[in-house]
Parts: structure tokens; C-alpha cells; sequence
């Protein structure tokens, strides 16, 4: 084999390697950013949530703010965690994880 052969074949797989390498580093950025989110939502039903309702002062309102809470939260947590949760997961669809997070952490409290 030529010189030429083995450089052109250790460039392509170097190619390829780089490419795989980055889409297995973002799906891993995109499952830290749920699991964030996951936990978060947890924390803030934990913290704000279940006292409100224990209190009956849980009103639309308070739906609000803990969802505003939850994201700003989780925006937070992933910062500190080195996960840009905006980039990870994207600005618009943020809202609807914290919400999909909320439904499933609502069936597990049902159970």
C-alpha cells in the first residue's frame, strides 16, 4: 500500500471519528439537561408546591410561579452542572419538558 493510501484512510476515520465523537457528546448534553429537569421539577413540587397544597393556598397563580420557578431553576442547576440547558434542549422547548416532567412526576405521586 502506498504512503498516500494509509494517510487518505487515517484522515477519513479521523473525519468520522470527530463526527460520531460530537452527536454522542450532544445526546449526552440532552440526557443530562432531562434529567435536570426531572429532578428540579421534583425539588420545586417538594419545596413550593407540596406546602401550598398542604396549606390550600395552591391556587393558578402558584401553578405559575412554580413553573417559572422549575425553569429558571433548571436553567440554573445545568449552569453550574456545565450543561447550557438552552442550547442542550432549546429555548422553546423548555416550557413543554417542565411540563412532561410535571405529568410524570403526578402519576408517580398518584401510584
Amino acid at each position: 500500500m502506498s504512503i498516500w493510501f494509509e494517510l487518505a484512510i487515517t484522515i477519513v476515520l479521523t473525519v468520522f471519528g470527530v463526527i460520531t465523537g460530537k452527536a454522542w457528546y450532544v445526546r449526552l448534553k440532552y440526557r443530562w439537561a432531562l434529567e435536570i429537569i426531572e429532578t428540579v421539577v421534583a425539588w420545586v413540587y417538594q419545596m413550593y408546591v407540596e406546602p401550598k397544597k398542604k396549606d390550600g393556598t395552591f391556587q393558578d397563580e402558584e401553578k405559575e410561579t412554580a413553573k417559572n420557578m422549575a425553569m429558571n431553576q433548571t436553567i440554573a442547576v445545568g449552569k453550574d452542572q456545565g450543561v447550557d440547558i438552552l442550547k442542550a434542549i432549546g429555548k422553546e422547548h423548555l416550557e413543554k419538558y417542565v411540563e412532561k416532567a410535571v405529568v410524570r412526576l403526578q402519576e408517580r405521586i398518584r401510584r
